[in-house]
């Protein structure tokens, strides 16, 4: 089971924490998201 879940999207600044979380050895399972500026679901997900 992954740590945690990390919510991402292309462009904006996900690849940063990836790269922290492998380096120190804590899973997570990534989450792909919406543009939460355009996207009404994407904004309403919980």
């Amino acid at each position: 089971m992954s740590g945690m879940q990390l919510y991402r999207r292309g462009g904006w600044g996900s690849a940063i924490v990836e790269m922290q979380l492998a380096h120190y050895g804590i899973g997570f399972e990534p989450v792909e998201v919406a543009d939460l500026f355009i996207d009404q679901k994407a904004r309403a997900r919980r």
